[in-house]
């Protein structure tokens, strides 16, 4: 919001989930990886949203970790 102004319309929402098992964690990653990745490609094209991407792909990075640490169980 900061850098226009405004509030960005982020396609979709993620929903909260009481998770019952490893596999329901992992399908949720991915739809949030999901969100994310379209959230960044909505916003790739905006001058002075740098600095949103940069934190999308910190968020990406730890998803990706996460995912794989998850395998480690």
């Amino acid at each position: 919001m900061g850098y226009k102004g405004v509030r960005l319309n982020a396609k979709g929402r993620i929903p909260l989930v009481n998770f019952k098992d490893v596999n329901q964690v992992k399908a949720h990653l991915m739809q949030v990886c999901k969100f994310c990745n379209d959230l960044y490609n909505e916003i790739a094209t905006e001058k002075g949203a740098e600095h949103l991407l940069a934190i999308i792909d910190d968020i990406r990075e730890l998803l990706a970790k996460t995912k794989y640490l998850l395998t480690l169980s």
